[in-house]
């Protein structure tokens, strides 16, 4: 409840007790703040964990005043973005929860380069774009469960993430070819992501990692614009270990002036399958 006597979500109240400067955790979930001053907050160096679950917030201050920062929840609150001023100066951050918001972006933690698991659930997100800009290389753990990813060609995105280990994507709205058959996107995903281990909590088989080197390594961009997107096949004489989608197959098939992208996938291609015949 609010100093004004009302139930609604308001500014964090300046009775509540707040830890000495020293003091490393603080949680404030379930107070249904709405609004959170810099004041506030300040002289709070110490502070690794910050919970902010359960609340009514919708924006955020700048976080740079927490130099130790490792671990910050933000889940089931009414953020509709976490822009790069927020989580600047947070370059020790491993652990971030933005589940259950209304971001509509990736939030911008490209500059927390230690920041390993990152949960994105229950968002609005329909773009991956950003992932190169906004996602640090040292991410290992990634959540994107129930957002609004509708274009498998977004998944390509991902390949940024070189030292991803687990991912989870379902449920979400990648089309009924990929909802139904969760095969297809186990070779596909291998081969963008050479580090990955799993997927929607299921391990990614050695079996998977050999079909995605051996259907995507010799694969080579179309000579023409106008053939840019057609769909791509195996290589001549590979086996058919899987049956891949063609509709999951064209968004490798990348525009011509995506030279650069598509030289980082057939680097990933190539890693893979030095990988598969080392084992």
């Amino acid at each position: 409840m609010s100093a004004s006597g009302s139930c609604g979500p308001s500014a964090l109240a300046s009775p509540i007790a707040m830890p000495r400067s020293d003091e490393e955790r603080l949680d404030l979930s379930g107070m249904r703040i709405g609004e959170l001053r810099p004041s506030q907050l300040g002289g709070l160096r110490a502070l690794r964990t910050l919970v902010l679950r359960h609340n009514a917030l919708r924006a955020l201050p700048p976080l740079g005043g927490f130099p130790l920062l490792e671990s910050l929840d933000l889940s089931h609150n009414e953020l509709s973005e976490l822009g790069p001023d927020v989580l600047a100066g947070c370059a020790r951050l491993r652990w971030l929860d933005v589940a259950h918001n209304g971001l509509r972006e990736l939030p911008a933690a490209g500059g927390c380069w230690q920041l390993e698991a990152l949960r994105l659930d229950r968002n609005r997100i329909e773009q991956l774009h950003g992932v190169p800009h906004a996602l640090p290389l040292s991410l290992a753990q990634l959540s994107l469960r129930e957002n609004a990813i509708a274009s498998p060609q977004q998944l390509r995105f991902l390949a940024s993430l070189a030292q991803l280990r687990a991912l989870e994507l379902a449920p979400s709205p990648l089309g009924s070819a990929a909802a139904e058959q969760r095969t297809p996107l186990q070779p596909l995903l291998a081969f963008l992501l050479p580090s990955l281990v799993a997927l929607d909590r299921q391990l990614i088989g050695n079996i998977d990692r050999s079909a995605a080197a051996r259907l995507f390594a010799d694969l080579r961009p179309a000579d023409g614009c106008a053939h840019a997107h057609a769909p791509i096949r195996p290589p001549t004489g590979a086996p058919a270990i899987v049956a891949l989608d063609p509709a999951l197959l064209r968004l490798l098939r990348p525009p011509c002036t995506d030279d650069a992208l598509w030289a980082h996938l057939r680097a990933h291609a190539h890693a893979a399958a030095a990988a598969a015949s080392a084992a």
